[in-house]
C-alpha cells in the first residue's frame, strides 16, 4: 500500500496506470508459462508484481480512494485489493516452493482445485490483457464472471478437502475472501479507477461519459496505435507527398511553417545585403510559394475539407494536455480543484 501511494503520487503514472498494468500482466504471464515449462525460483518475481498489479491499483490510492463517489464501495474495493494482493503473493510463494522442493520439480505435483485456480488466474490476466488493449468482446464479461467463480470454488475445495499445513491454509483462506469482495464489485461495476474527474473532455465530445482522466488519456491513446511525433511526421509527410494535401495537425503544419520561416529570413537578409552594397535590387521583391497545390475539381475540395475536420476533431479529443490546460472546475466527488500534475 505504501509503494502503490508512492508510485500513483506521480501524475504521470497515475494517469497511465494501465499501461503500466498492462506490461507487467505480460512479464507475469510469460513467467507463468515458463514456470510451468520449466520451475525456477527466479520466475517467482515477475509473477508476485502482476499479482500486486504492478503497484499501480487505485484501490490502494488514498486520494482516488477519498474521490470515490460511494464509500461503501470504496471500501469493498480496498478489502478485496488488499486480501487478494498480500495474501494471493504468499499463496504464490507457497505454490512455488511445493513445486521447487521436489528433485525434478514439475507443477503436476500440486493438487487438482489449486492447479484450477492458477489456471483461472492466468485466464483473468489473458482477460485483462485484452481488455487493456480494447480489443474485448463483448462476452468476455460472462468469461470474466466464470472463471472469478470457478476460482473461489476451487479454492474453496482445496481448503475443504486437500490436507496442508497451517501456514499455507490461511494465506488460501484469506485470498478466497478477497476474491469474493472483488467478484462482488465486478459484477456491480465498481471496478478500479482513480475517479479523477476531467469535465471539459466531456465537452469535446458529446458522446464521452464523463470518465476519470486516466480512461479518457487511455481511450484517447490507445496502447495498438503508434502516434509518436517521429511516426506521425514520416506518416503524414508520405501520405501529404503522394496526395498534395496539407493535413490539420500541428506535426504538419509545423512541418511547412519552418520553411516558410526560413524564406522570411532569407528575404529580409537579402534586402540588407542589396542596400550596403548600393545596388537597385530590391531582393525582398521576390516571392517564395510554398503552399501544395489547390484542389480544383468539387470532388478533391470536399476531400479536402474532410480530412481537415477529421485531423481537427482527433486533434481536439486526443489533445490530453490541451484539455487540461483549459480545465478550471473541480471534482465533483471530492470538492477539490482538478489539476492535472
Amino acid at each position: 500500500m505504501i509503494v502503490s501511494n508512492a508510485v500513483l503520487d506521480l501524475g504521470y503514472v497515475r494517469h497511465r496506470w494501465r499501461q503500466v498494468l498492462f506490461v507487467w500482466r505480460v512479464a507475469g504471464l510469460a513467467s507463468g508459462f515458463l514456470f510451468l515449462a520449466w520451475p525456477c525460483d527466479i520466475l517467482f518475481i515477475a509473477q508476485a508484481v502482476s499479482m500486486v498489479n504492478a503497484f499501480v491499483d487505485p484501490r490502494f490510492h488514498l486520494e482516488s480512494l477519498r474521490r470515490t463517489p460511494s464509500r461503501a464501495w470504496a471500501a469493498n474495493g480496498f478489502m478485496g485489493a488488499l486480501l487478494h494482493h498480500t495474501a494471493g503473493v504468499r499463496m504464490l510463494a507457497n505454490i512455488a516452493h511445493s513445486v521447487l522442493r521436489f528433485p525434478e520439480p514439475v507443477v503436476t505435483v500440486l493438487p487438482a482445485p489449486i492447479l484450477v485456480a492458477v489456471l483461472m488466474e492466468i485466464v483473468a490476466w489473458f482477460v485483462d490483457m485484452q481488455v487493456l488493449l480494447r480489443r474485448a468482446p463483448r462476452w468476455f464479461w460472462g468469461l470474466s464472471a466464470s472463471h472469478m467463480l470457478v476460482q473461489i470454488a476451487a479454492l474453496v475445495v482445496a481448503l475443504l478437502f486437500v490436507e496442508m499445513p497451517y501456514e499455507q491454509r490461511v494465506p488460501m483462506l484469506v485470498t478466497t475472501v478477497g476474491n469474493m469482495h472483488l467478484f462482488l464489485g465486478f459484477v456491480s461495476g465498481h471496478g478500479a479507477s482513480t475517479h479523477e474527474r476531467l469535465p471539459t473532455a466531456a465537452e469535446a465530445d458529446a458522446d464521452l461519459p464523463p470518465w476519470s482522466a486516466a480512461r479518457h488519456l487511455h481511450r484517447a491513446h490507445p496502447m495498438t496505435d503508434d502516434r509518436s511525433v517521429r511516426f506521425r511526421a514520416t506518416a503524414e509527410s508520405s501520405l501529404e507527398s503522394s496526395s498534395g494535401f496539407r493535413l490539420g495537425s500541428s506535426v504538419a503544419q509545423h512541418h511547412h511553417a519552418e520553411p516558410a520561416d526560413n524564406a522570411q529570413r532569407g528575404t529580409e537578409q537579402g534586402t540588407e545585403r542589396g542596400t550596403e552594397h548600393g545596388t537597385d535590387v530590391e531582393v525582398s521583391s521576390v516571392q517564395f510559394d510554398l503552399s501544395p497545390p489547390t484542389p480544383h475539381s468539387s470532388k478533391e475540395r470536399e476531400t479536402s475539407r474532410t480530412r481537415s475536420r477529421q485531423s481537427s476533431r482527433r486533434s481536439d479529443i486526443s489533445s490530453f494536455d490541451a484539455l487540461a490546460q483549459t480545465d478550471s472546475g473541480g471534482d465533483e466527488a471530492s470538492g477539490m480543484p482538478y489539476t492535472v500534475r
